[in-house]
């Protein structure tokens, strides 16, 4: 098999497999019988996170040599974006009212979930799995293999606005979609200004998940 001829094809594959999983998570049924089965439910970002890994060696390896030709320069960059992330991000709390800040169906499903699974699973399945598979999806498929078709930029937008819908469960969760959805300009801005390097936005968000649960398990 020629991959070089075929990885559209597989990057078509990869792509119907999350959204599969994503929608059938939406529906009412389906999503309240998954719940019932969270350890069942979340084994399929491992699955996803391996074949990921496969699908996507090359922006990958492309990735990590960009990364390690300029590491100190990439490093920083890194931080810098993610204390203007944590700023801006303050900023938008701040505008919301209280309902916002009582945290989002989403926030309490990973509660739940850190309580339902072991330490040892939930770090690297929320903390690091799910945001691998997450940024060859909302980053790589999106702004990177559509941008071909669109504006790069139009791109990021698509791509912030599917990464914000994604993380909430129902209508009246709507007034939690700001937020992640400047997570996700923040992350397509920061793959897109370091020349599409897919590690960038992967180290982000991984970072950003594991301060977050970090915290909570050791509480």
């Amino acid at each position: 098999m020629n991959l070089k001829t075929h990885q559209p094809r597989w990057n078509l594959y990869y792509l119907l497999l999350y959204l599969l999983f994503i929608l059938l998570g939406k529906l009412p049924v389906v999503g309240s019988w998954l719940d019932g089965f969270a350890s069942a439910r979340y084994a399929v970002y491992p699955a996803l996170f391996l074949m990921g890994l496969f699908v996507f060696r090359k922006p990958l390896l492309d990735s990590w040599g960009q990364l390690k030709g300029r590491i100190l320069r990439n490093l920083l960059l890194l931080a810098g974006v993610y204390l203007a992330f944590v700023l801006i991000s303050s900023l938008t709390y701040m505008l919301f009212d209280s309902p916002v800040n009582e945290g989002s169906v989403n926030d309490l499903k990973v509660y739940e979930l850190m309580v339902t699974l072991p330490p040892y699973l939930t770090l690297p399945i929320l903390g690091v799995m799910g945001p691998v598979v997450e940024e060859f999806i909302f980053r790589y498929l999106l702004i990177r293999r559509l941008s071909t078709r669109l504006s790069v930029w139009l791109c990021v937008l698509l791509s912030s606005t599917l990464f914000g819908l994604l993380h909430i469960h129902h209508l009246a969760d709507l007034v939690h979609v700001t937020p992640y959805m400047v997570m996700g300009l923040v992350l397509g801005t920061l793959y897109v200004k370091s020349r599409y390097n897919l590690l960038l936005p992967i180290l982000f968000h991984v970072f950003n998940n594991l301060s977050g649960l970090i915290p909570v398990l050791l509480y």
